[in-house]
């Protein structure tokens, strides 16, 4: 009698051990079939969540390492905390060139205003928008203008990327004419890049002229004659510097970003509002020019700081800066590297300065997912563990009682590599079998339980208030929360071949290793012993 035959007789004759062994074969697969699915689906969905994220991030200062070092609330941290260690465009420039980053920007925005140019208002549709009034939608969109009538104050970005990051971010696309040169950013030429929206209401074209003016007024001299309406900011009586600044438009962008009407909390839809529609008046310049016109426009409030500090009552807090704070904008090739990004962007990093992205909006939905995550694990492991356990002992039993049956066939001159061979085979068989079958259950079981469990967890951490800033440069790819409809949609337990394959895989495993204690039996047997 050959080999399987014998097997598969032997597995008959031991119709009801095998068969318990099927069983808890079956239920203990079922349990790790259950938890290798869930696993498997929670770390596919949590990739998928992270590709969602915007792969964009800039700096800022870490309040809360803040806070843990000098050890002082945060309302005693001082303003003092923001301005000091500033980043150079040197140490910019390395956490730029990282291999995670595939193009960066820095920028300074100096204060400009035009006594002649006209705010491009943003249009929207009130009706959609949750939470705000008609005056605060209107404030939003009308973000610069009228700051100090009769200028307006106008969003210029001074930039050091001569292809303008914002383009390659997809917030604008270039219209008419060109981008800088690389000698143009680094000169400071008195060149711009505008909106569509800003030439169209102002009349301007490419190659135009335009004047825009850096202006700083004597606020203490306004306060001792008792004006506090902002109209009079830019009187003559009180100006301490203007300066004009002359450019000339060489390229025109149409902003490609719709408004995204998504934004159901309503302070970071009004944040929102007020960035979108300083993108559509937004003029692009180099950084090499912003840079002195801010300098000088500092020189100026420098020389009054002192008397505004006098006269104002607590007026410590007015502090400027030596130096222009220098903004910053990352793209990454990919978001799954935000994290390794961050590390070492941070070694890079003066004093508190670190990496600030817009993983808030995503956080409670990767908390609860990393809830059903550790539940996975420690359910994986006990049923690893107890498979093991189980299958050991009864394996152990099923061969002590066959001891006198392998016996005979080693007494019969069989060798025990093939009665070794026959054993392996027939334990594979059965609890195989019952691994194949498990496959399936477990894995229906765990898309029923999951989905329920997910949904719960996600719709109670979502009633928590989500307390997280959003960079206020970075608003604009804000995406907003995520929902539970999405989530469940992203979430499948769906058997497929890296699934299947770990855990047959797996299970294969701990079925062999399970085995061990009962070869290690059958080849030490001695069938004088036995037959005795």
């Amino acid at each position: 009698m050959n080999l399987f035959s014998r097997t598969f007789i032997n597995i008959k004759k031991q119709s009801r051990k095998n068969g318990l062994l099927l069983i808890l074969t079956f239920l203990l697969g079922t349990l790790l079939a259950g938890a290798i699915s869930i696993r498997q689906a929670i770390i596919t969905t949590e990739q998928r969540i992270l590709m969602e994220m915007p792969a964009v991030a800039t700096i800022q200062i870490d309040t809360e390492a803040a806070v843990a070092e000098l050890e002082v609330p945060l309302f005693e941290l001082g303003r003092e905390i923001f301005v000091t260690n500033l980043p150079d465009l040197e140490t910019l420039s390395m956490v730029g060139n990282l291999p995670y980053v595939r193009a960066y920007d820095m920028f300074l925005s100096p204060q400009l205003f035009s006594f002649d140019l006209e705010w491009s208002v943003l249009e929207v549709d009130e009706e959609r928008i949750i939470g705000l009034d008609s005056f605060i939608i209107e404030d939003a969109v009308n973000n610069f203008a009228n700051w100090g009538r009769p200028y307006e104050g106008f969003p210029v970005r001074g930039v050091y990327n001569p292809n303008i990051t914002d383009i390659e971010a997809g917030l604008i696309s270039l219209s008419q004419g060109r981008t800088f040169t690389v000698e143009e950013i680094s000169s400071g030429r008195p060149v711009a890049v505008v909106s569509s929206s800003f030439a169209r209401t102002n009349e301007l074209y490419e190659g135009a002229i335009f004047k825009l003016e850096s202006l700083v007024s004597n606020l203490a001299e306004m306060n001792l004659e008792g004006i506090t309406d902002w109209a009079y900011r830019f009187d003559e009586r009180f100006l301490v510097h203007q300066k004009v600044v002359e450019l000339e438009i060489i390229g025109i962008f149409d902003v490609e970003l719709e408004l995204n009407y998504e934004l159901h909390q309503s302070w970071e839809m009004a944040d929102y509002l007020r960035t979108l529609a300083g993108l559509h008046n937004r003029i692009y310049i180099p950084i090499a020019l912003a840079e002195p016109i801010m300098r000088e426009a500092n020189a100026a409030e420098f020389k009054i700081v002192e008397e505004l500090q006098a006269i104002l009552a607590g007026g410590e807090w007015y502090h400027l800066e030596d130096d222009p704070l220098i903004d910053t904008i990352f793209l990454l090739n990919d978001p799954r590297d935000m994290e390794a990004f961050r590390s070492e962007a941070n070694k890079l990093l003066p004093g508190f300065w670190t990496i600030s992205d817009l993983s808030a909006p995503f956080a409670v939905v990767l908390s609860s997912m990393d809830t059903l995550l550790e539940m996975a694990d420690m359910i994986l492991w006990l049923a690893v563990s107890a498979m093991f356990i189980i299958l050991t002992l009864l394996i152990v039993f099923l061969t002590k009682e066959r001891r006198h049956e392998i016996g005979i066939y080693l007494a019969l001159g069989e060798k025990k590599e093939k009665v070794v061979t026959q054993f392996l085979m027939e334990i594979f068989l059965v609890a195989g079998g019952g691994i194949v079958l498990s496959l399936f259950a477990g894995n229906s079981l765990a898309g029923v339980i999951s989905d329920q469990i997910l949904e719960q967890q996600i719709t109670a951490q979502s009633q928590v208030t989500n307390t997280s800033v959003v960079p206020w440069h970075l608003s604009l790819f804000n995406p907003g929360e995520i929902s539970v409809e999405e989530i469940l949609d992203m979430y499948d337990t769906s058997l497929d071949m890296e699934t299947t394959l770990l855990f047959l895989g797996g299970s294969a495993l701990v079925i062999l290793i399970s085995t061990g204690a009962s070869v290690i039996q059958l080849v030490r047997l001695n069938p004088k012993k036995v037959m005795m």
